[in-house]
């Protein structure tokens, strides 16, 4: 341990600048001696004002438990018993004769070490009464009146220890479990959240409210930790969304590995990773991203806006410009239930998590939020689409799985709802698509196709026996085990297995892959002509049997989901495309 820095004055008297506190987070992190030093005085501090605000009216009882403190110590002052004859029992949030020997110890300790406070008090026990004054309105400890700004005012106490301030409340969660110090930790709404303390969220999206009025929701798995500032917070790793809409919250930080990241105004992600280093992306307004008080010197510090993003990497500690189409997934609202089981399930693609960051909306292809506003609904009248770009390219050997809300506003021979294939000379179609025949959905793995009963087909193509209704929502899910046989694919209509045909079953060890683009209202058709940009998107889409009606919720595992996530997709979801808005 080495000696605490003078800083720690202005910190336990309450006033204390910025630069005083970066003094004190940095010897802290310098040693864990110097850690448990602090959060031991802190927990001595408060648990002596807790006892000290109880008997405010019994000065009388005040002074025989200091005396019974000084007696104990009589031979060694450093040295006192954990027993004493003291009964708290009958005092409302009162001290353990165990507590009061541990704020004792501290008030002996502090009193041998500060030579000016012996000087001017004359023994232990007036040392310690002068330090109860300061205790007494200390803001942490206080008990005093609140401001009605003030978010934390008027909150539940949670059991949370006593010893270090509050510093931010949780205010909403979803589906939300927590764990600190290894152990699961019960966070029931309005749970005060202490200073250097550390929570994980193993599970679900929780929402914090800082004191200042800074809003952060964070996103499982996520570890933090609330810094004794009450406008900041570490995140040692996960991610978060920060927003800060109040004036007091201008200026809150996000201390990370990698760097820090001070907002300047409204809303933004961030994520620490182990692997791959400290990530900010601006969702709204603008931030600052700057090195660590530990690295000061790592990089210039950097104003980012709307849609920008930077990464700091283990390996060179620098900062890096990244693409929004690199940066990670964030959450600026908590999510629903259904949302929530779709993430758990680690989908490869989800159309509602990402609607436009690297989309394009080709032709007359829309995203329809009247009806659903969170998201939006692809509305699809024959001449637009959506391309996602180069993802999702399986291979025959690979399983996945595709579960899809569809409304088809007419019949027609051929309907494609999404693919990813490709179209040349020599192989003919090469891919995988979704469509529907009629109103039968069809589920296809290409290698060589040319026609109907062609003999050098190399497919794998199965129809569904039960059709759709034009004019009504229905989930449509196909799965596929990479087993190379159609035996392998299975459709789901609303949740349930349905009865399948087999049209073709020659795929053998071909090859599926196909250089191309996933889109979804056509099947990302592509030959020589689109890639050299000689043909005109509208001029695809026409030859891709383009989708007519809604296509919502489309999601993609890198996997074979079970009958029973089938089922809970469906069941989650379909509360959503029942509404009467979606059923015209």
């Amino acid at each position: 341990m080495t000696e605490p820095p003078h800083e720690l004055e202005a910190y336990f008297s309450g006033q204390y600048t910025e630069e005083q506190l970066r003094a004190i987070e940095a010897w802290i992190n310098a040693d864990p001696a110097n850690a448990k030093a602090f959060i031991d005085q802190l927990h001595f501090r408060e648990v002596l004002g807790q006892h000290l605000r109880d008997r405010r009216n019994d000065t009388g009882a005040i002074l025989a438990d200091l005396a019974q403190l000084e007696a104990a110590a009589a031979a060694d002052p450093v040295a006192l018993v954990g027993e004493l004859p003291v009964d708290h029992a009958d005092t409302p949030g009162g001290l353990s004769a165990h507590d009061l020997a541990e704020a004792g110890r501290y008030l002996f300790e502090h009193a041998l070490a500060n030579k000016r406070v012996l000087y001017t008090a004359g023994s232990a026990l007036a040392a310690a009464v002068i330090l109860i004054a300061a205790i007494l309105w200390l803001p942490f400890g206080s008990t005093g009146p609140t401001t009605p700004a003030d978010p934390l005012a008027n909150t539940p106490l949670w059991d949370t220890p006593i010893n270090r301030p509050v510093v931010a409340v949780l205010t909403d969660s979803v589906d939300a479990r927590w764990r600190s110090d290894d152990n699961p930790v019960p966070m029931p709404m309005g749970a005060q959240l202490v200073a250097w303390e550390r929570y994980t969220l193993t599970h679900g999206f929780a929402e914090l409210t800082t004191r200042q009025g800074a809003t952060v929701l964070l996103q499982a798995p996520c570890t933090i930790e609330l810094t004794g500032s009450d406008n900041a917070i570490r995140l040692h790793a996960g991610k978060l969304v920060g927003r800060c809409l109040t004036p007091a919250s201008k200026g809150f930080v996000v201390h990370t590995p990698g760097m820090d990241v001070v907002d300047l105004g409204t809303e933004f992600g961030v994520e620490a990773d182990r692997a791959n280093g400290s990530t900010v992306l601006v969702l709204d307004g603008s931030v600052r991203a700057q090195p660590t008080a530990e690295s000061p010197l790592a990089f210039e510090p950097v104003v980012l806006t709307e849609s920008q993003a930077r990464r700091v990497t283990p390996e060179t500690g620098s900062l890096e410009m990244i693409a929004v189409s690199e940066a990670p997934r964030f959450f600026s609202e908590k999510p629903l239930p259904y949302e929530l089981a779709v993430i758990q399930a680690e989908p490869a693609m989800w159309l509602r998590q990402t609607p436009g960051d690297h989309s394009r909306l080709l032709g007359s292809a829309a995203f329809d939020k009247a009806l659903d506003p969170r998201f939006g609904v692809l509305q699809l009248d024959g001449g637009g689409s959506l391309d996602r770009g180069d993802v999702l390219g399986f291979e025959a050997d690979e399983p996945f799985s595709v579960g899809v809300w569809v409304r088809p506003e007419s019949q027609k021979d051929r309907m494609f709802i999404l693919g990813r294939v490709g179209l040349s000379d020599e192989q003919g179609l090469h891919g995988y698509d979704l469509y529907l025949k009629g109103l039968y959905p069809r589920f296809q793995l290409l290698n060589v196709f040319e026609a109907e009963g062609v003999a050098n087909n190399s497919c794998i193509r199965v129809l569904s026996t039960q059709q759709l209704t034009v004019g009504q929502w229905q989930h449509v899910v196909a799965t596929y085990d990479g087993s190379r046989q159609a035996s392998g694919v299975h459709i789901y209509i609303n949740g349930v297995p349905v009865r399948t045909q087999v049209a073709d079953d020659t795929l053998g060890g071909n090859s599926i892959l196909a250089d191309t683009t996933f889109t979804v209202g056509t099947r990302g058709l592509v030959d020589d002509r689109r890639k050299a940009g000689s043909l005109p998107d509208q001029e695809i889409i026409n030859l891709d049997s383009p989708m007519v009606g809604g296509v919502g919720d489309l999601v993609v595992f890198d996997r074979v989901i079970s009958e029973t996530e089938v089922s809970s997709l469906f069941r989650r979801s379909s509360t959503s495309y029942s509404k009467p808005a979606l059923l015209r």
